[in-house]
Formats: C-alpha cells, structure tokens, sequence
C-alpha cells in the first residue's frame, strides 16, 4: 500500500472514531442537566431557602450582592456571590442533613453547641449552661449582691401594693438528667453557680420567695420522660410537675389557687411518637415520644396571643404572637401576671384556667418594665419564670449600688469609720511614705518601695457580708491592694489618676486584727477620705470577692 493510501485509510479511520452517536449526544444533555439543576432551582426556591435559614439557623440569608461599580468592589464581589450561592444551593438542606446524620452516627457533633450524650441524649454547650455544668462559671459577691438587691426592691415596690411576689427557676436539662451527660469534658456536674446564690440569698435574708424546681423535679423522674431528649425543654409532664409546685408555693403566699394541687402522673397523658425539628436536633429523623394532656372536664378558658391589651403596654417587644398571650377563665379567681422565657410555654395551658384573667410576657423585666405592667395590668399576683443557665440576668437587671452610695443601702450596720481620734491608729508597715491628716481621712507621701498602711485596732470583722469603701485620690495609675493581717490579698482594684470611688466586698468568714492598705509604685502624694467597713448581721459560708472602682467626681 501506498504512503498516500494509508494516509488516506488513517484520517478516514478517526473520522469515524470522532463521530458523534445518539448515546453521546444523550449523556452530554444530561451532564448539562445536572450541572445546571441546582442553579435552576436556586432562582426557583430562593425565597423558601431564605424562611428555611431564618428558621433552622436564626439568621438572616446571604442576599445577592449589588453588580460592582469600583474596582474596590470588584475585589470584594467574588466572595460575596459565593457566600449567596452557598446559602441558596438547591440541595443545601439535604447536603447539610446527611452530613451531620454522618457526623452524628460517628458520636461527632456538628454543631459546637450540642453535645452528643449517652443513649442519644443531646445536651445545649452554649456557654451559659456548658460552664455551669463543668464548675467554671462561678457567680462573684458582686453579681450575687445586685441580685439580692434587686429582688428585695422589686419585693418591696410589689408588697407596698400588696401583690405577692414569686420567682421561679426552671432547671436545665444537665441539672435533672446529669447520667446522660458525655464522658468528654465532664467529670460529674458541679452546678455550684445556684447553689451559692441560694444559700447566699437566704443567708442575707433575700425577702423575695424563691421556688426552685430541681429537686421536685428530680423527685419524679423515675415515673416518666420529663425532658425532650433533642432539646433544651421540658415536656408537658415535667411542666406539669412543675406547676404543681408553683401552686403549692402561691397558695402559702396566700394566693387563691387549688389545694392540694390534684395529683399528676403519666397516665394524664397521651404519648404519642412525633419526628419534629427540636431545638438540638441534628438530623431531620429525630423522633421524640410528646406527651400531651388528656381532656379533661370543665375549667376551659380563651386564650388571645399577641393581644392588643398586651401590646398596649409593651409595644417594644417583637412582633411574635407567642411572645405576648392573655387568657380568661370564667370560673378562675385573681389576676396573674407572668414574666417568663421559653421554658414558660408548657406552663400557659396548665395555669391558665384557674386565673379569672392571666397576661404571658416573653420577657426578662427590668424594674421599670415590671412596674409598668403592674399599673397597667392591675395584677393580682406576679410570677418571674427563669431557667437556671440565665441566672445572670437577676444581677444584671438592677443596679449594683443605690445612687449616692459606694455600697448596697442593705448594708447598714456601720462596723467601722475612720475618724480623726482614730488616725493614730494608722502607721506606715512597709516602704517609704509619710502619714498626715487630711479632711475626714489621711494623706500619704509615697516615697519609694511599695508603701503598706496598717489600720490597727479593728474591731473583728465576723462572717457575713462585709464591704470597704473609701474615696482615694491617687498621683498616677497604679493599683490598690487591701490585705488581712496574715498579708493575704483581700481584694484588688486599679486606680486611675485623680479621684476613685472604691467599694470591695470582703470575702466571708471573720477577718480578725488589722487591715493593711498596699500601694503601687507610683510616687507622689495619696489621699483617703470617707473611710468606712459596712456589713450584714448574719453570718454565711461561701468564699467569693469582687470587687469595683469607677472615677470619682473631680472636686474635693
């Protein structure tokens, strides 16, 4: 054969190979197909996806971004598209389910505020709660001071009106269910956080009642489920339960309510397996066994959500119709005002028909909000439902100190005020500094080293709550330091340069012999006035300090 005929039988040879058949033609439509699916139904379902994140993840979906009119903007435009085409990919919902049912099947959690626990168990890691229950978040004297405060200013505003007042505290799922806890990163719960602000309440005579729900709760456990496994909540039974303590409690503050609260089992319940999206799911086949209340006869009562009595009195609040609900029962007695969190739903239904007219608010008051509703609403009796991991919340609700005063006014029983008999008393223990009168304190020439001031002949200073204030005035930025006699650090604060307002709240137990007062390293001149110890007249156990300082007015 030819070169020019081989030639001619090899190009004939690929020209046939690189002819297209139907099969091809078939399998190239449908790689398009597919390829271009998830842009098709991007644009299709772009709103659902949106209401799918908003819910699920509560957050608002990535919009499209504007088209780019700088270069500046053009830099940034690539990211941005990414991030909508991820948040509006097709199949994202369904990726995201099998990939954490995968995650979840290896005993991984792909969320890092769930915690896989034992027997398919979850549990919140959120901070507030995780903390609590591995011993690290610890409530200081300070936090639990503002606490007592508030609760006893809110008492009184309520009982000059002659409205009893009761708190109620919802527990965490990990303080009743502790055995399904995970083995990682929990060496047993410590729970230490309620436990101290009680006993220190009830040491310092804390005038408003407190209800804590754990050990009834705990009492009932073994006779049915009282929390959801995938969720932070408590079900309707361990609502129940929890409903007959409140009664039990509203009835000794001399509320009419039932007595005895009629007895709640599981068998008042329906129990029904339902798969729904709880709160700590992490797949979209979790199934929980729901309890929900048998009918029973009589005491039926309307309820209205996001009423416009409600909204009326507390317009700020979000426009969720669950977040503001009021009800009325012909046959309940009194008016009810309740303050409550989401733990606060499974209570509505089983309170409400015993209240002539009850008003739900989804919301954490402060001392004006609370007032407010009183005048408005005209209540009969107020509840504040909490759960246990936003504990923080009663300190931070109310101010820590009454305005014009370095110290709570609780504080009343004067232990010791520095007068000018008494200077003779003060001495320079350490480094180099001179001691004069100045006003109604001392004044001090620091000289060099770290100067300490011993104040001798205190009178003991027993257990209970205990706090120094005093107004320095100090040359430059340093730190004052107040030790016991044995040269242990009572507390710790910076002052800045100027006037400073310090106030420490001492730890418990007694404190017998001198003070000692330690300066920093910045020479020059100090002064102190308004030097005074203030305590309470009971005695308590716990061993926590805060302490405060904030710049004091400039003039003398």
């Amino acid at each position: 054969m030819s070169a020019s005929e081989m030639t001619s039988s090899s190009t004939g040879t690929n020209n046939a190979a690189e002819k297209p058949t139907w099969a091809s033609w078939v399998l190239n439509v449908l790689f398009c197909g597919v390829i271009a699916l998830p842009l098709v139904g991007t644009l299709w379902r772009k709103s659902d996806n949106d209401n799918e994140i908003a819910k699920l993840e509560n957050r608002n979906a990535t919009t499209l971004p504007a088209v780019p009119k700088t270069f500046a903007e053009w830099k940034q435009y690539p990211p941005l598209v990414e991030a909508f085409a991820n948040d509006h990919f097709t199949f994202r919902e369904q990726l995201l389910d099998q990939h954490h049912a995968l995650k979840a099947s290896l005993g991984i959690s792909p969320s890092p505020m769930v915690a896989i626990g034992k027997d398919g168990w979850h549990f919140l890691r959120r901070p507030e709660e995780w903390h609590d229950v591995t011993g690290r978040h610890r409530l200081s004297t300070l936090e639990k001071v503002r606490c007592l405060a508030y609760l006893n200013k809110l008492h009184d505003r309520l009982k000059e009106q002659g409205i009893p007042f009761l708190i109620v505290l919802a527990p965490d799922k990990s303080s009743i269910y502790t055995e399904y806890l995970p083995i990682s990163g929990v060496r047993g719960t410590r729970k230490e956080r309620l436990n101290e602000l009680l006993a220190f309440l009830e040491e310092n005579h804390c005038r408003a009642s407190i209800l804590d729900l754990r050990e009834p709760l705990r009492s009932r456990r073994q006779e049915g489920q009282l929390f959801l496994k995938h969720d932070t909540h408590w079900n309707c039974f361990g609502g129940a339960i929890g409903t007959q303590s409140i009664f039990q409690r509203l009835h000794e503050l001399g509320v009419p309510v039932p007595h005895p609260w009629p007895p709640v089992s599981a068998k008042d319940f329906d129990w029904v397996p339902t798969v729904l999206r709880y709160d700590l799911s992490l797949t979209p086949g979790d199934m929980e066994l729901l309890p929900s209340p048998k009918p029973q006869p009589g005491n039926d009562f309307q309820r209205e959500e996001n009423s416009a009595r409600l909204r009326s009195v507390y317009p700020e609040m979000a426009e969720y119709s669950k977040f503001r609900i009021t009800t009325h029962s012909d046959t309940g007695k009194g008016r009810l005002l309740m303050f409550r969190d989401s733990f606060g739903a499974a209570l509505v239904d089983l309170m409400s028909r015993y209240f002539e007219h009850a008003d739900y608010v989804w919301l954490c008051p402060s001392e004006e909000q609370l007032m407010h509703g009183v005048q408005e609403l005209k209540p009969t009796v107020v509840v504040w439902e909490l759960v246990e991991r936003n504990l923080q919340v009663l300190g931070g609700s109310g101010p820590g100190y009454e305005e014009g005063t370095l110290v709570p006014q609780f504080l009343q029983e004067d232990i010791y005020t520095l007068t000018k008999k008494k200077l003779e008393n003060l001495r320079v223990a350490a480094g180099h500094a001179t001691l004069e009168p100045y006003k109604s304190g001392f004044a001090v020439n620091h000289q060099g080293g770290t100067p300490e001031i011993r104040l001798d002949r205190l009178p003991p200073l027993r257990k209970g709550l205990k706090a120094f204030q005093c107004i320095v005035k100090s040359p430059d930025a340093c730190v004052f330091q107040l030790r016991d006699f044995s040269g242990l650090s009572l507390g710790e604060v910076p002052l800045l340069p100027g006037n400073n307002e310090v106030a420490m709240f001492l730890p418990y137990g007694d404190i017998k012999g001198p003070l000692i007062i330690r300066l920093g390293n910045a020479r020059g001149e100090y002064t102190f006035r308004q030097l005074s110890i203030l305590g309470g007249k009971v005695g308590a156990t716990a061993t926590a300090a805060a302490s405060e300082v904030k710049p004091a007015a400039a003039g003398e």
